[in-house]
């Protein structure tokens, strides 16, 4: 049983990695992430019954029952990460199955995003994209605080200069007020004596003096009422 040729299929760059021949038994076949599909084609050397010849394949640790076909063509197109065994063999019609078993070592790369490297850059810029975005917000609150505080301070300059003004004109109305009252006071003694020596007379006049002509009288008591 031998192995004739593995192909691998790059969908990336849309080429198809041919090699024959070229595996031993211990040698790794890479599958990449970019590659779509991997096959293998493999012959049972019995010249005298090719068309009568079976194979089967079984991969350890993926499907541990033997898959059996007639074709001597296997194509794999997914695999899980890690390293497996491709296990082949055949069988004729005259001499069952062969005594070798066809094996190749199969290794599955992870793809990029999945390595430990892309993983530590992907922890760290995340890691630092917290610190920035929680920074930044820190510093808006920070700016927030400064200007609120400039803002509370603002109002309450203007409050206390408010205050002062109002007590200043408060002061000066009381201070109107008192020179008001005082006024006041002053005028009214200063008018109460000469209106009591003129009132006083009048009265004197009118209670005693009955014979005062009707015309003087009259002017005399509006005189007296104002």
């Amino acid at each position: 049983l031998v192995l004739n040729k593995v192909e691998k299929y790059n969908t990336t760059e849309g080429l198809l990695d041919r090699k024959e021949n070229i595996y031993s038994d211990r040698d790794e076949i890479l599958f990449h992430p970019n590659n779509q599909y991997l096959s293998f084609d493999f012959s049972l050397l019995d010249y005298g019954q090719m068309n009568d010849v079976s194979y089967a394949w079984q991969i350890d640790g993926v499907n541990d029952l033997w898959t059996y076909q007639t074709e001597n063509r296997l194509k794999l197109y997914s695999l899980p990460y890690g390293t497996h065994v491709l296990k082949i063999k055949g069988r004729s019609a005259k001499y069952g199955w062969s005594s070798d078993i066809l094996q190749r070592v199969i290794s599955v790369t992870k793809p990029f995003y999945l390595t430990w490297w892309f993983l530590t850059i992907s922890i760290l810029s995340l890691a630092g994209l917290v610190i920035w975005y929680f920074d930044r917000r820190n510093k808006k609150l920070r700016d927030a605080k400064k200007s609120l505080e400039r803002e509370v301070k603002s109002a309450t300059s203007k409050i206390l200069k408010d205050k002062l003004l109002i007590e200043e004109q408060a002061e000066e109305l009381r201070a109107l007020d008192k020179a008001k009252t005082t006024f006041f006071t002053n005028i009214n003694h200063e008018l109460r004596t000469p209106l009591t020596l003129i009132m006083g007379p009048l009265e004197n006049i009118l209670s005693k003096n009955k014979k005062i002509e009707a015309d003087l009288q009259n002017t005399l008591k509006v005189s007296l009422s104002n």
